[in-house]
C-alpha cells in the first residue's frame, strides 16, 4: 500500500472494502423517555437530526460531557445521557396489584396531592391493594381493613420487605457513588437482581437496611449493596466558614432531605418529600425569611426574591434558580444554587443535586434571583 509517498505492507485480513464505523460500540442502553432528541454535536445549540422513542434499545459509542454518542440512520449523533439507561422501562402495575410498604412512617394521604398532612402513617410490611395509578408518584390503595387512601410510589413495591431488618439513618450530605456497574434488588432477600446501576453514577440513599441502601429506581424503592458504593464528602453542601447567614441556613435546610421523594403539593418533610416550590417555601422559612407559599411563577414575578438575572453564568451560592417550560409553559421549576453551577432541588423522582449545564436543565434555564 502507499500512504503519501511511502510504500508499505499491511495484513490483508485487516482490510475491508467498506469504510468502517468511526467509533467502536461501547455498550447498549434503553431510551427512558419519549421523544429524546438526537443532536449533530454534543451541545445544545447544535442541529436536531432525529428523535428516539421510549423503550427502544440503542448502541452507544462513548460519551462527551453530558452527552452520549449514538448512531442514527448511518450517522453519528448525541443524546442527553440522563435520558437513557441500562434498564428497560417497565409497564405500570395493573389495578388489583398487591403492594407492600417498604419504609416505616409511610404517609397515607386522603387525596392524590400532599397539600395537607397525611391522614395516617403506615408501618413497614403493610399490605395494600392497588386501586388506581395516579401519574408517576401516587397510587390509590385499599388497606386490609377496607380503608382507602393514597400512597407515594417510592414507599411501596410488589416485593415483600425483610421484616427482620430495621432501617437506619444515613448521612444525606455525603456523596454515594457506585464503584462499578452493579445489580440492585427488589428486597434484601431477593435471589437475583432486578436491574442495574451504572458505574460512576451518584445515588441518593434514603436509609440503610442491613447490608443494603434503600435507593430509588425511578419511582420504586430498591436495594443496593453497601459494598458497591464509595462514600466521600461533598464540599458544596458543607456550611461555609461555619457561618450562620440566611443563605447558609437555606442550603442546610434543603440538604437534610436529599434523597427524599418528589411529592406533589408538599411543603413539609412530614409528608415524606417535597415538590420544587414546596422545598423553597420550607427552606426559606427555616432560614428566617418568612412568607406564604406560592408557585414558581409567583416566586419569579413576585417580590419575595430580588435581583433578577438571566445570564446563566451569573449564579452564586444560595441564589434561587428558575427554569421554564418544563411540564407547563412559563416559569415551572425552581432550586437552590450550591455554587455557580450546581443546584439542589426537588426534581425528577427525588430531591437531588444537578448541574445547570446538564442538557435537560440548560435548555429550560430562565434566570436567578437572590434572598
Amino acid at each position: 500500500m502507499k500512504k503519501g509517498s511511502v510504500y508499505g505492507y499491511v495484513k490483508t485480513t485487516d482490510l475491508v472494502t467498506k469504510k468502517p464505523d468511526l467509533y467502536d460500540v461501547t455498550g447498549q442502553r434503553y431510551v427512558t423517555e419519549d421523544d429524546v432528541v438526537i443532536r449533530s454535536q454534543a451541545k445544545l445549540s447544535s442541529k436536531k437530526i432525529g428523535t428516539l422513542k421510549k423503550g427502544i434499545s440503542i448502541s452507544i459509542y462513548g460519551k462527551s460531557g453530558y452527552y452520549t454518542r449514538v448512531k442514527y440512520k448511518n450517522a453519528f449523533g448525541f443524546v442527553d445521557s440522563s435520558r437513557i439507561g441500562l434498564n428497560k422501562p417497565t409497564a405500570k402495575a395493573k389495578k388489583g396489584t398487591t403492594f407492600y410498604v417498604h419504609l416505616d412512617q409511610t404517609p397515607l394521604f386522603s387525596a392524590d396531592v400532599a397539600y395537607s398532612r397525611p391522614a395516617a402513617y403506615l408501618k413497614k410490611g403493610t399490605k395494600l391493594i392497588g386501586l388506581k395509578s395516579i401519574d408517576d408518584d401516587f397510587w390509590q390503595v385499599r388497606l386490609a381493613n377496607g380503608q382507602t387512601g393514597y400512597v407515594l410510589n417510592p414507599y411501596i413495591s410488589t416485593s415483600k420487605p425483610d421484616m427482620k431488618l430495621t432501617q437506619k439513618a444515613i448521612d444525606r450530605a455525603k456523596i454515594y457513588m457506585v464503584k462499578q456497574t452493579t445489580s440492585f434488588f427488589a428486597s434484601p432477600t431477593s435471589p437475583k437482581g432486578s436491574g442495574l446501576v451504572e458505574q460512576g453514577k451518584r445515588v441518593y440513599p434514603r436509609h440503610r437496611v442491613g447490608n443494603f441502601y434503600v435507593i430509588q429506581s425511578g419511582w420504586t424503592p430498591v436495594y443496593l449493596p453497601v459494598s458497591a458504593v464509595t462514600i466521600t464528602s461533598d464540599k458544596r453542601v458543607v456550611k461555609k466558614n461555619n457561618t450562620n447567614t440566611r443563605g447558609e441556613k437555606l442550603i442546610q435546610a434543603a440538604v437534610q432531605h436529599i434523597g427524599t421523594p418528589y411529592t406533589w403539593g408538599s411543603q413539609d418533610a412530614v409528608n415524606g418529600g417535597f415538590d420544587c416550590s414546596g422545598l423553597i417555601h420550607y427552606a426559606t422559612n427555616k432560614a428566617g425569611k418568612y412568607g406564604g407559599r406560592t408557585n414558581v411563577r409567583g416566586y419569579w414575578y413576585g417580590a419575595f426574591f430580588t435581583n433578577r438575572r438571566t445570564s446563566i453564568s451569573s449564579g452564586k451560592r444560595s441564589d434561587i434558580v428558575f427554569f421554564q417550560n418544563t411540564y407547563t409553559d412559563g416559569p415551572s421549576h425552581i432550586g437552590i444554587m450550591l455554587d455557580n453551577e450546581h443546584f439542589i432541588h426537588a426534581g425528577g423522582s427525588q430531591l437531588q443535586i444537578n448541574s445547570i449545564y446538564e442538557p435537560r436543565w440548560q435548555e429550560h434555564f430562565l434566570g436567578f434571583k437572590s434572598m
